[in-house]
């Protein structure tokens, strides 16, 4: 289902990049997360906006706006306690790879935000998922950002935790004890 995003909304435009500009954030976090599920499987599971109920902390709501199939210029938007955020992809491989960036925002912390998963399959049949979000601070905010990436860093700590415990039960079975999660590293 497609749905627009709703209106009205103080909107703040980031800046404009591709697939190829991922690198160029001036900061980041990194997850592993281990997934029974194949990697075709995972990846359609984390793809669809509807999972992030599932796994993302704060979630609301949102859609796609753009119509099916999706892929590299397709777009959807997020909505979180904290804030709205328009999403278009700029990568789209199935079952190996999703990427997307953020176009606009109703907090204006940013200048540019992105996310990247990758899907590695594993020698048992399930998946690691590298999830990467970068993200470069508005110069406005960069005095504040030390005080506000802890709060963030919990965020998206838990989100890797619950997306683990998802991905357990959309395979049909409880998450595993002592869990696999790692962090990846931060920068």
């Amino acid at each position: 289902m497609t749905r627009p995003l709703p209106r009205p909304w103080r909107r703040f435009t980031l800046e404009p990049h591709d697939d190829g500009a991922l690198e160029q954030a001036t900061h980041a976090f990194a997850y592993r997360v281990p997934s029974p599920l194949g990697p075709a499987a995972t990846f359609a599971f984390l793809s669809e906006i509807a999972s992030d109920a599932e796994w993302f902390p704060d979630f609301v709501d949102g859609a796609w706006e753009s119509a099916a199939p999706h892929g590299v210029g397709s777009t959807r938007w997020f909505r979180s306690d904290l804030l709205w955020l328009r999403e278009r992809f700029v990568a789209w491989t199935p079952g190996e790879r999703f990427a997307f960036i953020g176009t606009e925002t109703t907090l204006p912390l940013m200048r540019r935000f992105a996310e990247d998963y990758r899907f590695t399959p594993t020698p048992s049949g399930g998946t690691e998922v590298t999830w990467r979000i970068l993200y470069t601070p508005r110069a406005v905010f960069r005095p504040l950002h030390p005080l506000l990436r802890p709060v963030f860093a919990k965020m998206f700590q838990e989100a890797a935790t619950a997306m683990e415990a998802a991905l357990a039960r959309e395979a049909g079975r409880g998450a595993a004890p002592g869990s696999k999660l790692s962090r990846a590293g931060a920068g």
